[in-house]
């Protein structure tokens, strides 16, 4: 708990015409976990991650400027790319490896640091907390907002074992292919 108030420390925010204190970033606290099992020689990984997201702003509304419109550009910017990101994963469900869409995790941070989790052999399980604003004017982002958290809902990611193989038994099994090949 003290990495992650250390980190929630750090986080900067800033006041606007819409809120008082806005997060100006995402913040992603990653947990890696390693179990080694002796007796089967087996080591099993998995990777924690808690996401909390900055929330999109419209920047008209928020009449930022200078470096929190900067700040802003960068955080809508970030999460119109996972939206693009969860969407493409949506499309590729089901489909064969030739049919699926490509998915550009790299056009941010948090897309890449994501990457893992969204596509890859991963449990995915989404909290998402919404701040929905009665106000009409904002009746689009909530929308939106809400869009979002459905259809990350719909992903299904199902995990399976990955068998690392050990050094000594590749080497073995890598020389046994070697005399295959060189005495047929």
């Amino acid at each position: 708990m003290k990495i992650i108030e250390a980190g929630n420390e750090k986080r900067v925010t800033r006041a606007h015409k819409m809120n008082d204190s806005s997060s100006r970033s995402h913040s992603v606290f990653t947990i890696h976990c390693q179990l080694h099992n002796a007796k089967k020689d087996a080591t099993t990984k998995t990777i924690l991650q808690l996401v909390d997201l900055a929330g999109s702003e419209n920047i008209k509304e928020t009449g930022v400027e200078g470096v929190a419109l900067t700040e802003s550009m960068h955080i809508n910017r970030s999460l119109t790319s996972l939206g693009r990101a969860l969407h493409a994963v949506l499309s590729n469900e089901g489909k064969s490896s030739q049919k699926k869409q490509v998915i550009s995790f790299r056009e941010t941070t948090l897309t890449h640091m994501l990457s893992d989790v969204l596509s890859g052999n991963f449990v995915c399980s989404l909290i998402l907390t919404a701040s929905a604003s009665p106000a009409h004017r904002q009746a689009e982002l909530t929308s939106k907002t809400l869009a979002f958290g459905m259809g990350a809902k719909r992903i299904d990611v199902r995990a399976s074992p990955n068998k690392a193989i050990k050094e000594s038994r590749l080497t073995h099994f890598l020389s046994g292919v070697w005399r295959t090949v060189t005495w047929g």
